[in-house]
């Protein structure tokens, strides 16, 4: 559960203030040091432990890669609804499934 948790509160953190630079609100985009501290303080971690257990190395590579924010919209937007889940947490699903596939077949 914390896997999950962490790696949702990460999307949270990244997807919306990507691009320019500049965040949504008018912020800057946060780099990855910032999300794991956000993260490992929610969880009551470190930042260390948080990167190699709590949060999928995928979201953080798509995110430096620079393609979390078209493949989360993207993903969002077909993203089916699975019973007990929130859309951020179907979403999350799809990505990782997808992520995974193609990470496969290279």
């Amino acid at each position: 559960f914390r896997t999950w948790a962490g790696s949702l509160l990460a999307i949270s953190l990244l997807v919306p203030r990507r691009g320019n630079g500049i965040g949504a609100d008018g912020g800057l985009v946060p780099t990855v040091k910032d999300v794991l501290t956000a993260v490992s303080s929610q969880l009551g971690n470190t930042p260390a432990v948080c990167k190699s257990s709590y949060i999928h190395p995928l979201i953080l590579t798509a995110y430096v890669d620079d393609g979390l924010q078209k493949q989360w919209n993207r993903i969002v937007r077909r993203s089916r609804t699975r019973v007990g889940l929130t859309r951020e947490e179907n979403a999350m699903l799809t990505f990782l499934a997808s992520a995974t596939a193609a990470r496969n077949h290279r």
